[in-house]
């Protein structure tokens, strides 16, 4: 399903990387925030109409906005971009979700000293916590995140709603666009031609004196200011959209109830499971009450027709008559009318169906005729009811949105950042300090070889090396603001040049850097790898 016309790529129209809010329906913005967030890569792409590959670049362009700076900006030249790609591709690895993966791979930098140093705040107190819960409790954890997922949502049948006047329309299509559809009612006979084709019509109202009355079933009448209630108008979508996040939730809560460090963490602390809790739990009351169904019309007209002939056919065996027939057939349209709750007239239909073809003899038979009017209504009737019951269940969910959304940000975070905590670990990276006029580490190494020898390859040779104003009693190097490497083919130049770009390319993104100690500043990056004439 989708929002808007999109081009035959399957982008936005317009600057393809631009993110425009303004042509997202009102009602769907705070899912589309929430997505970006998580990042929810198949929801954004479901919701816009757009590529997965193109709803990743939404995800960047939002953390740019974020953190103030622009990609290209900082990491300036097309080689510098691929080996911060390269990097995070390496860091991803380690993440358990795919939404923790998707956070790596869309992080992007900052040269905001107050920013990165929050950032390096979080990664120390990931280092706590896998010193606190130790091994055997990582695993358990990393147990628990592998079921964690949010699940494609299904959105549902669009609701159609059915307007008095043209003039509520451009309301309607500014909230909600091509989600719902709309059609107006200015009659019996136009509303009666609808409930041919659907099983609920919203029958808004403007507030006028004269609007007629339609006392159908699958006829819900909302008022103008319902309008602006997704609860009321699209109860599905909101059902649907929490019982995507329901493996989640649960990852949350069990997080949260089985490890006391967690729970005591800043990274949780804004958390209730008690919140969470009541929206699993009202999510599984929805579930069992879809998997138990509802009463089928014809399942019950077939059950009890085989019931009528089966006992006709007693009768006749024991000598019985007609009117010992009726008798039975008078306390059969009675139990039938109760099992599908019809009422007044419908009763009475039911009843001319059963007399209608009883002089015809057997086999008995209700009239099609008839059973065909009651079975539409009923159909209706029940269409109305579990809207209603959407409804409900929607407006109870939809009270917990935020700490759901706070849940599900910080459960996908907390993996992310695991995931950094365990990448730290096995290539022994360092959080760096941040200095104004140069660059420097000491026993550095190159983070690819490192890979290749946790891989089995050789052990990797360290370096220390500084340029620029780094601390010379640190590094033991002459401060020069520029350096000339030069050396035989194969000696280790590029080497050098990639160990010290990642290191810088880690520092901006908030991350740690593989060397003993290092001094990074904050400043945009000019890589060039490959020959140039």
């Amino acid at each position: 399903m989708r929002i808007q016309k999109t081009s035959e790529s399957g982008s936005v129209p317009g600057n393809r990387n631009m993110f425009y809010l303004s042509l997202i329906p009102q009602f769907l913005k705070p899912h589309v925030k929430d997505a970006v967030e998580f990042p929810d890569l198949d929801a954004l792409s479901s919701m816009l109409g757009i590529k997965v590959r193109e709803a990743e670049k939404l995800v960047i362009k939002n953390n740019e906005q974020l953190a103030g700076y622009k990609v290209r900006d900082v990491f300036c030249t097309k080689e510098t971009r691929e080996l911060k790609k390269e990097v995070l591709e390496l860091l991803a690895s380690y993440a358990t979700t795919k939404n923790g993966k998707g956070l790596v791979l869309t992080r992007t930098p900052t040269l905001d000293r107050e920013e990165l140093q929050k950032r390096f705040d979080d990664v120390r107190e990931s280092e706590r916590l896998k010193e606190l819960l130790g091994d055997d409790k990582i695993a358990e954890v990393r147990e628990i995140l592998s079921k964690a997922e949010i699940e494609n949502m299904s959105f549902g049948k669009s609701p159609l709603i059915a307007i008095r006047t043209r003039r509520q329309e451009a309301k309607i299509k500014e909230r909600y666009g091509d989600f719902v559809r709309v059609d107006v009612v200015d009659s019996i006979d136009k509303a009666q031609e609808l409930l041919q084709k659907e099983d609920i019509i919203l029958l808004a109202g403007d507030g006028g004196e004269e609007e007629v009355a339609f006392d159908e079933p699958g006829i819900v009448s909302i008022t103008d200011d319902d309008l602006s209630d997704i609860c009321v108008i699209y109860p599905e979508f909101v059902v649907n959209s929490f019982k995507a996040k329901k493996k989640a939730l649960e990852a949350v809560i069990r997080l949260l109830a089985d490890f006391k460090e967690l729970r005591d963490s800043p990274l949780f602390s804004s958390i209730s499971t008690s919140d969470l809790e009541e929206v699993v739990a009202l999510i599984g009351e929805i579930e069992v009450g879809k998997s138990t169904g509802e009463t089928n019309f014809d399942e019950v007209l077939y059950r009890w027709e085989e019931a009528l002939n089966k006992e006709a056919d007693r009768i006749m065996r024991s000598g019985g008559g007609a009117e010992d027939f009726k008798g039975y057939l008078d306390e059969v349209v009675v139990s039938m009318a109760d099992e599908l709750m019809l009422t007044g007239g419908d009763r009475d239909v039911l009843l001319e169906s059963a007399y209608e073809n009883l002089e015809r003899g057997p086999p008995f038979e209700f009239s099609r005729g008839k059973t065909e009017v009651l079975r539409q209504r009923y159909t209706r009737k029940m269409g109305e009811q579990r809207y209603y019951q959407s409804r409900a269940c929607a407006k109870q969910l939809e009270r917990q949105n935020e700490a759901v959304s706070t849940a599900i940000k910080q459960l996908f975070y907390f993996d992310f950042m695991l995931a950094v905590s365990r990448f730290s670990q096995d290539f022994g990276l360092t959080i760096p300090e941040i200095v104004e006029d140069g660059l420097g580490v000491i026993k550095g190494r190159n983070l690819f070889l490192v890979d290749e020898e946790l891989r089995g390859g050789e052990k990797v040779v360290s370096v220390s090396y500084s340029v620029g104003n780094a601390n010379s009693g640190i590094f033991g190097a002459t401060p020069h603001p520029v350096a000339i490497l030069t050396g035989a083919n194969s000696g280790g130049k590029t080497c050098l040049v990639v160990m010290l770009a990642t290191s810088l390319i880690l520092t901006e993104l908030g991350l740690p850097v593989p060397a003993e100690r290092a001094e990074m500043p904050l400043q945009p990056l000019y890589v060039y790898r490959r020959k140039m004439i």
